[in-house]
């Protein structure tokens, strides 16, 4: 689709193509060392982007929050009419692997096609 040949593009003209970008991410041929997999999420947005945002899920609790102009801490930030304040909660822990949940009342949430109450806490599989 022409989204997935914008974010081939944009791999391109920085020299890197997305095989090697993929690569890098699941096989850990790149960011976290040789043999190291970084969880993350392509297109995490309710409006596609042409930019194909990769988030990447870091060690440890990371929020996800409606995007905010003065907001400067560091999470992953959504913008849509749907998306609350402090919408969800990822935790990556080596024990557990990583697990998503709804953070506020309301706040919509989606995995693998099954919606999430506010007391679900799912564990993420890539590929799942």
């Amino acid at each position: 689709d022409e989204s997935e040949l914008v974010l081939k593009k944009s791999f391109e003209n920085m020299g890197v193509s997305m095989q090697d970008m993929m690569a890098m991410i699941t096989q850990g041929t790149g960011f976290g060392g040789k043999g190291a997999s970084i969880c993350h999420f392509v297109n995490l947005c309710e409006d596609a982007h042409d930019d194909g945002l990769i988030y990447m899920i870091p060690p440890g609790t990371t929020k996800i929050k409606k995007y905010e102009d003065e907001d400067e801490e560091v999470c992953i930030k959504l913008d849509g009419d749907s998306i609350k304040p402090v919408h969800a909660i990822l935790e990556s822990l080596e024990s557990s692997g990583v697990t998503i949940h709804p953070a506020a009342e309301g706040a919509v949430l989606w995995v693998n096609g099954n919606a999430l109450s506010t007391k679900d806490k799912v564990k993420l599989e890539h590929g799942a």
